[in-house]
Order: structure tokens, then sequence, then C-alpha cells
């Protein structure tokens, strides 16, 4: 499942054609099909939890470490013969972190987003930033609020099409002329959100997070045909995820998303359960397992691994939906690997050792 825009694909790109009668019943149903599921406005992940800037941009530099590097790769629904795949490249820091902001955290993130999907290969490229600031308000708990600005570009390939006119006297010509008017291929836009997030820590292994974010701000355009009134739906983001020790080599990891984008919804919710094999420092390595589930969609299982400085997830979904009788079940997997990075402090007060 995904989060989509109410405006159809088929009023942004596709003008009307007709469909030989011999092949009508199957085209069309292969063509309905693609219409139902190529609407999507918004890329998303099932490990939403290790994909925070694409969640909230108020969770940029919200995390134990300097500076982090984040992956995240999916292919969903390969068993039909319109996939999407989805890829993520994210990196964020933490600035003025040398005691000038005492307690509190300044971040900044950058991230590059690709999407592939359906048999005209709509593509969508987004190359973006993000800036959050955290406050402390008491000795355990912080609020930040983040903001985003990206610059993005949708296209599709008309060779990948076809159209009646190529058919002639029932023999398909690629060469011939479609008959149909594409004046544009592809078209860019600006896309703006913000969001807050607030942050319980008693310690390392017991933590809170509770964010909101919206998406879509300036409601950007979304048609190739040139019509202003086609306008991308705010997209709005409800997430919470926690760390919960229960005894000394284990934590419960739950996490859950909202998602609202005009009369679409995304309930995503689950929890992992992390086993630490090491605990001593800078040695620390542990397995991670979870389950989850994507009402009406999808159930997911996941299985990570962590060491001191990276982690490595991969998930599975499982098509639970109406769907399931085009994927037998086939959802997507999905992978992410997270590598972080502690700077070591420079020593300000300096003592001389004499050498005898």
């Amino acid at each position: 499942m995904r989060i989509r825009n109410n405006t159809p694909f088929y009023s942004t790109i596709i003008p009307s054609f007709s469909i030989k009668w011999s092949s009508k019943y199957l085209l069309l149903t292969c063509f309905l099909f693609i219409l139902s599921t190529i609407k999507a406005q918004d890329l998303h992940f099932s490990q939403f939890y290790n994909s925070p800037q694409n969640i909230n941009p108020a969770l940029t530099g919200v995390y134990h470490q300097d500076k982090r590097v984040i992956t995240n790769l999916r292919s969903q629904w390969a068993s039909v013969p319109v996939p999407y795949q989805t890829s993520s490249l994210a990196y964020d820091q933490k600035l003025l972190n040398d005691g000038r902001l005492g307690n509190d955290i300044f971040g900044a993130g950058l991230f590059l987003n690709y999407d592939i999907a359906g048999d005209a290969k709509m593509q969508t490229t987004q190359f973006g930033g993000n800036i959050a600031y955290t406050r402390q308000l008491s000795k355990r708990h912080f609020i930040s609020g983040g903001f985003r600005v990206l610059m993005a570009q949708r296209r599709f390939d008309i060779t990948a099409l076809t159209f009646d006119n190529q058919f002639v006297d029932g023999t398909f010509i690629p060469t011939a002329s479609t008959g149909e008017d594409f004046s544009n291929f592809n078209y860019n836009y600006i896309d703006l959100g913000a969001g807050i997030n607030w942050l319980f820590q008693i310690s390392k292994r017991m933590k809170f997070h509770f964010g909101m974010s919206a998406l879509h701000l300036n409601q950007p355009r979304a048609t190739f045909f040139d019509n202003n009134d086609l306008r991308q739906s705010r997209r709005w983001n409800l997430h919470l995820d926690a760390t919960i020790q229960l005894a000394d080599k284990i934590d419960l990891m739950p996490a859950a998303i909202f998602s609202m984008q005009e009369a679409q919804q995304e309930r995503l919710f689950g929890s992992g359960l992390k086993y630490h094999l090491d605990q001593r420092f800078a040695r620390e390595k542990s397995l991670i397992v979870g389950t989850w589930y994507r009402m009406n969609d999808a159930a997911i299982t996941s299985f990570g691994v962590s060491y001191p400085t990276w982690t490595a997830t991969v998930s599975y979904d499982f098509n639970t939906s109406d769907f399931n009788n085009a994927t037998n079940g086939n959802g997507g997997v999905e992978f992410s690997f997270i590598y972080t990075i502690t700077t070591v402090k420079a020593i300000t007060d300096r003592k001389s050792c004499p050498i005898f």
C-alpha cells in the first residue's frame, strides 16, 4: 500500500485512446490495474523507523552519535508485471556540538530518493535537505523542530507504452506513430515540509519518541500538463517509537506510524526484539527480530544485526490485501543499512609531562 494523491495518474499523463476489440478485455484489465496502482505520490518504506529523514525533518541529528549515513532499498511486487523499485540515501550530522549549545542539538542533513514504477517507467527523483533544532527542556525531555526543502523531478518513458495506432493490420509496429500528443515527459517542482518531535530519554536503553510532520506544505504541482490546478495533497504523519529494557540482555523496540493524505491512510505498527550478545563498550553486538503489520495490506517480518558503528536490517512484506490474487502473497523485500560516526573531541586543557 502507498499513500496516494487524490489526482489519478490517467488525468495527468494518459490521454484517451481506444483498444482493439481482439485484445480488449486482457489489455483493459492490465491497464486498469496500472492506473489503480501507479497513482502513488510518496515513496514509503516498511522500515520507516530506519528512514527518519523521510518521515520527519525534526528527527535530523537526533541520535547518540555525531554523524550518520543511511541507505534504504526496496523492491515491491516483483511477482507482478509492474513492480516498484525505491531507494534512498541520507546523511545527517550534528553541528555546533562543541559545547556552545550546551545540551541542545542543531542538526543538518541531505537526502536523495529515487523511485520507478509501472509499465510507463514512472520515475521520481528527489534531492533535498533538512535542518532541525533540539531544545533540552529538562534532564530527560527534549523537543525538536525541523524544516525540509527538496527539489524533485517526475518523468515517464513514452517508448515503454503501446497505443492502438501502432497495431497495423493486426501486427504491432513499434516505430509507427502513436497518434498521441505528449508535449511534456517530465516536470520539476519544489516541495516543503516541517515537523516536531518529543524525546523522553531515561537511559540509553530506555527512551520514547513521539513526532508529527506535515509534507507537501506548498502543495506542489502534480501534472505533466500546463494545469496548475492539479496539486499534491498535504500528507500528515504521526509516528512513535521506543526502546524499553526488559532484561539485562533484552530490549523491546515498538514503533508505529499513521499517515493520512486526503482520504488515503496508512497504519503500520509492530515491534522488534533486541538481544544483546556483547555489551562491552565499543564492542557492542546484538540481534534484532521484529514483526509488523500494515493494516489491510501486509504482514512484515524483519531481522537485523547491530555492531558499534553499523546496523543492517532486512525485512519482507507478505501481502494480505485483495491484491494477493495477483501476488500470491508476495509483497516486497527491503534492506536498510545505518552507519554512524562518533567524533573524538579535542582535549582543551593540556598538561606538560616532563621527560626524566
